[in-house]
């Protein structure tokens, strides 16, 4: 499982239930990374998306939501993981922060798009420990890196 984001430095990640900025080179790499796998997300992140997200299998953290066309509802991560199990392919947790900070001490990498430019938000990404750097690439507004366990951590018991 893996965590991919887009933030500030502050660890801003939304505003209002929405991203904060408008950057779609960061979008189309969001897309790129993603596209054929599963993505899970929260019900929050989910109804400011407004639909399920194309050529992905998607799955909404939820326990008011029901099944629809193109989601699956899962009552947990674990449910999700799951669900995700099924379909053999790379698995990314998308968001929101209980989704985030749920996965956080499970996941296998984080992929971050360090936007460049600040920007306000009532949304913040949860700190991150026991992951180093080990891939980066810069664009124009925003930096993309890509963060494994640190070595001797147990990826399911990292705090």
């Amino acid at each position: 499982m893996k965590i991919i984001a887009a933030m500030t430095k502050d660890r801003v990640i939304g505003n209002n239930n929405r991203l904060p900025w408008d950057i779609p080179e960061e979008l189309d790499w969001f897309h790129t990374l993603t596209t054929g796998e599963t993505v899970i997300m929260g019900r929050k992140t989910y109804e400011s998306i407004g639909h399920p997200l194309s050529d992905r299998v998607n799955i909404v953290l939820s326990n008011a939501l029901h099944d629809q066309q193109g989601i699956h509802i899962a009552s947990s991560l674990d449910h999700a993981l799951d669900i995700a199990n099924k379909y053999k392919n790379t698995t990314y947790v998308i968001g929101g922060v209980r989704p985030f900070t749920e996965a956080l001490p499970r996941a296998d990498e984080l992929l971050i798009s360090w936007v460049r430019h600040d920007y306000p938000g009532d949304t913040r990404f949860p700190p991150i420990t026991g992951f180093r750097q080990v891939f980066y690439k810069a664009f124009e507004e925003f930096i993309f890196c890509r963060y494994c366990p640190q070595p001797g951590m147990n990826v399911h018991t990292r705090q």
